[in-house]
């Protein structure tokens, strides 16, 4: 049977998806939080509300490989746009992933952004991601990750400046390199809620509801292409 890991960082994004796959039973807890699974045609699927920013989806992650050892691990959720050309309400694909508040520049004379193992700055993401952008028409996008929620329009053009990032969020590059480092697939799926701005929080709140009942139904439709 295949085993999905679906990672995601706050209840109100997974509460729609987790609705549309109908009742699931307990599977333990991951740091006080329940782990739900669900046995569907499509295969055997845990649900992990990880908490929110990298530590936390870096240890649910590793936990998710240990428990479970899953074919794929999926990540989705809201993020800020970096780029005019990606609004509110765009779903996207990650195409590549930087941890931009990673920095041993100072210790090792590298690129901030940049892990010994890796050839450049950004983490791959998996194969499966081109397929799944053709398949619904979605964008690449290249995502910059880091434990801070941008709010400012300084730190939003320095991000596409230093990175060419079009996206921004606190989970992703955490989720990535541990699945690399396990030698796991792992799929990215993400819904713009905000500008990365100054109204960022006000936005934020506005948008989550009606953009994870979107990003639910593109992700119910996705479980049965993989």
């Amino acid at each position: 049977m295949k085993t999905t890991a679906i990672l995601v960082a706050m209840s109100e994004e997974l509460r729609p998806f987790a609705k549309s796959l109908g009742k699931g039973r307990q599977a333990g807890e991951f740091c006080g939080k329940e782990i739900t699974v669900y046995d569907t045609a499509d295969g055997r699927i845990y649900l992990i509300n990880t908490g929110v920013g990298e530590i936390a989806a870096a240890a649910a992650t590793q936990a998710a490989v240990e428990r479970w050892n899953p074919d794929l691990i999926i990540n989705f959720g809201l993020v800020g746009s970096l780029s005019g050309a990606i609004r509110a309400g765009d779903v996207v694909v990650a195409d590549k992933i930087v941890h931009y508040d990673y920095d041993i520049s100072a210790l090792e004379n590298v690129c901030v952004g940049k892990y010994t193992e890796l050839a450049d700055v950004y983490i791959p993401c998996s194969p499966i991601k081109d397929r799944i952008a053709r398949k619904f028409g979605l964008p690449l996008v290249t995502v910059a990750s880091g434990d801070k929620f941008i709010a400012d329009a300084q730190a939003k053009k320095q991000l596409v400046q230093s990175f060419g990032a079009q996206i921004c969020e606190m989970e992703s590059a955490a989720i990535a390199l541990t699945a690399y480092r396990n030698g796991k697939q792992c799929l990215f799926l993400k819904i713009v809620s905000d500008n990365a701005d100054e109204n960022s929080p006000a936005d934020f709140v506005k948008a989550c509801e009606k953009g994870t009942e979107k990003l639910s139904e593109i992700m119910v439709k996705l479980i049965k292409e993989l």
